[in-house]
């Protein structure tokens, strides 16, 4: 090619300045931006009116008075009965003593309280027994009477309402 052909480069475009359209379109994206933030702020809850959290003792008892509402024993569901009994003991334990029950086997929880110093070794026993019966009836198709399973329904109360003796006798 010769070389007068060939051309130098040119300068560089300057692209054009905002003009009114993109100043409006900011000023709108912005509007937007503070009505969602506004609304926001307007339909979310205050920490300090929203009701206080149960306690886990309060849960417990208030689904196994819903337990006994469903009426699975009358209807001949003892299984699902003691599962869900079971389901309600576990769920107990993981959220006042940070257990993770409901995840594990029995042998598995089991051995987890005996590490755990802050559960008294009678409230241990009471558990074992109750769990070991909930479970023949969940895996070994062991069917108790009506009887058995509302002591299996007290069992498990006593272990959510379960308060170490006091050591002192008396106030």
């Amino acid at each position: 090619m010769p070389p007068e052909e060939i051309r130098d480069i040119r300068p560089p475009m300057l692209l054009p300045g905002w003009g009114w359209m993109q100043w409006l379109g900011l000023i709108a994206v912005i509007a937007v931006a503070a009505m969602a933030l506004f609304w926001w702020k307007k339909t979310r809850r205050p920490k300090s009116r929203q009701e206080p959290q149960k306690p886990p003792r309060q849960k417990a008892l208030e689904r196994i008075e819903a337990l006994i509402k469903r009426g699975l024993l009358d209807k001949g569901e003892v299984g699902l009965y003691y599962a869900e009994l079971s389901d309600i003991v576990r769920w107990y334990f993981e959220e006042k003593f940070h257990i993770r029950a409901p995840e594990m086997t029995t042998e598995e929880f089991l051995s987890s309280l005996g590490a755990n110093q802050g559960i008294p070794s009678a409230m241990k026993d009471l558990l074992a027994g109750f769990m070991r019966q909930c479970d023949m009836v969940k895996f070994a198709r062991f069917r108790p009477a009506v009887e058995q399973a509302r002591v299996a329904l007290e069992q498990a109360r006593k272990v959510i309402d379960y308060e170490e003796p006091s050591e002192a006798g008396g106030p």
